[in-house]
């Protein structure tokens, strides 16, 4: 019996944390969607008067996932590149976008700007700087743990809730950077590009720190 109690009581307690960090996503996401969103007293999410509707979260876990090879091949291929005899030091400013084929070729002409020393403004590069190095062995550390975000990451999500009733609402994946393990995030190209099976009204991805929400294209 002190079991079945102690189950309930925790049952309780998890419940209660969800619906805590549901109106703390919901206000986050609300601020960064748009400027005339806002949350209701009853939870919901308001775009204009008379019209407001309920927003589901579930948070993305990468906890699982090993660091990304994206910034470790680009570096490879800079040090290939400028055929480097030294190695370098690089540190990315900690509030970029998370990352996409456009955010690392971008990335990757700083890092060759900057090694070459092109007085330019930097989005990505904060700081590099030149190290002992060998003609045999050069290499680029940064200061940045990536992880990939897959697109199986998400479909395996959506069949969890496929069942769901989802009739008019909006469905939220949310990207915590505490709760990876990780400064940024990875998405390669199909997890934008490609329509999702999606019984949601709209299905969006979320980055609570830096703020960036992404709608996901789908098909119902």
């Amino acid at each position: 019996m002190e079991d079945l109690v102690t189950r309930k009581e925790n049952d309780t307690d998890c419940s209660k944390n969800k619906r805590i960090s549901d109106i703390i996503d919901l206000w986050k996401f609300s601020r960064h969607y748009s400027e005339e969103a806002q949350v209701t007293e009853d939870g919901l999410l308001s775009l204009s008067p008379g019209k407001a509707f309920k927003v589901d979260f579930i948070d993305i876990s990468l906890n699982k996932h090993h660091k990304s090879e994206v910034i470790n091949n680009m570096c490879q291929d800079i040090v290939s590149t400028l055929q480097l005899t030294s190695d370098y030091y690089v540190e990315l400013h900690k509030h970029h976008n998370n990352y996409t084929t456009t955010e690392i070729t971008s990335t990757r002409c700083e890092i060759l700007d900057a090694i070459n020393g092109k007085l330019v403004f930097y989005k990505h590069v904060k700081q590099i700087i030149k190290l002992a190095g060998s003609a045999n062995n050069a290499t680029i550390r940064i200061n940045f743990n990536v992880k990939d975000c897959r697109r199986n990451d998400i479909t395996t999500i959506l069949r969890t809730v496929k069942d769901v009733a989802t009739s008019g609402k909006w469905m939220v994946l949310v990207l915590d950077r505490t709760f990876n393990r990780c400064d940024a995030v990875n998405f390669p190209d199909d997890v934008f590009t490609l329509p999702y099976e999606c019984d949601y009204e709209k299905l969006f991805i979320f980055h609570f720190y830096n703020g960036k929400c992404t709608e996901l294209p789908t098909i119902q």
